[in-house]
């Protein structure tokens, strides 16, 4: 119900995390860490893909993009935006997390960006996304570090304030997922007398 409520204003609301450029450009980065620059990426799986942001990041890397929500008025702006682009090798389709209905091994980098806090078993998740990933095939979470923002509970609908490495690790070994490394983003500190106000990320920012 919240997502179908804010799919409308969702990037405004994104706005109050660390800055998009500084994610985005971790997230590429760690994409290509073992690709190169250059290497184009075959399918690409965006979990819990909202406005469609990650695929249009990554649209001129892949030969396929597939985005799954389970909101359907999170969907309908994706599917906006995306067509708006011109991005026609993009789709996006209603799904839930936990049931992905995507053929096993069959996805190079599945994405989930900031996503795993809004859930009630984030490790189902991780093993879900797990199964559709070929040989050698990547998964990249991208979520809060450990925060005390208690009113995100409330205010954005988060089951979660944030995650430690060593429980994401976990949940990617049982997971069967290896060579796990982490980044952790920390956002800049309000300078004295600063006008910025509302939520943004605990003290340890996001991880990677």
């Amino acid at each position: 119900q919240y997502f179908e409520q804010v799919a409308e204003r969702w990037d405004s609301v994104r706005s109050l995390h660390v800055a998009d450029a500084e994610v985005e450009a971790a997230l590429l980065a760690a994409a290509n860490a073992d690709r190169g620059d250059d290497a184009r990426i075959g399918r690409l799986l965006d979990i819990g893909t909202g406005t469609g942001r990650v695929l249009e990041l990554f649209a001129d890397r892949i030969d396929q993009g597939l985005g799954i929500d389970l909101s359907s008025n999170m969907l309908k702006v994706a599917r906006a935006q995306l067509s708006e682009r011109g991005l026609h090798h993009c789709t996006v389709r209603q799904a839930n997390i936990y049931a992905l209905d995507v053929p096993p091994a069959s996805i190079d980098l599945a994405i989930a960006h900031h996503v795993l806090h809004f859930l009630d078993d984030p490790a189902a998740a991780v093993a879900e996304a797990a199964l559709t990933l070929r040989p050698g095939g990547q998964l990249i979470v991208i979520d809060f570090a450990p925060h005390q923002l208690s009113n995100l509970r409330t205010e954005q609908a988060h089951r979660r304030l944030g995650f430690d490495d060593a429980e994401i690790a976990d949940w990617f070994a049982r997971a069967g997922l290896s060579d796990v490394t982490t980044t952790h983003l920390v956002p800049p500190t309000p300078s004295p007398g600063s006008s910025r106000s509302g939520p943004v990320d605990g003290a340890d920012g996001d991880l990677l």
